[in-house]
């Protein structure tokens, strides 16, 4: 699964939907927590060079701060083509995920909707 996908919001409301099932074995269960582990050591790789990525295209102060325009950073324009390929990259970074069997999910999987198994294809087989 690409990495891009793992970090989106709609990803982990679905991860979150399917580590609210209850009445699952716990097999599986524990699968699930095993999943969403490897998961959060990923995302927060990814949001550790994204951070480190846009300090090092970000315009600096006279501290070597970097400057933010309200709520945003402020970016050396020659250095954004750079720093669009370089979160491209890590967005395509392939990560792989051990897969739960639907089948151990069928008796709780009524609280998944379509939408969460459809994001949730990658890791449940």
């Amino acid at each position: 699964m690409k990495l891009g996908k793992l970090a989106s919001d709609e990803f982990a409301a679905s991860l979150k939907a399917l580590m609210d099932l209850t009445n699952i074995p716990g097999k599986t269960a524990f699968a699930i927590r095993g999943v969403a582990k490897i998961i959060e050591v990923e995302c927060t790789k990814c949001q550790e060079l994204k951070m480190q990525y846009l300090k090092d295209a970000a315009e600096k102060n006279e501290n070597g701060e970097m400057i933010h325009e309200g709520t945003r950073i402020k970016l050396v324009p020659s250095k954004l083509d750079e720093l669009s390929k370089k979160m491209a990259d890590l967005n395509d970074i392939e990560v792989v995920l051990p897969e739960i069997k639907y089948d151990d999910l069928s008796t709780a999987s009524v609280g998944l909707t379509p939408k969460h198994l459809f994001n949730l294809e990658f890791i449940v087989e």
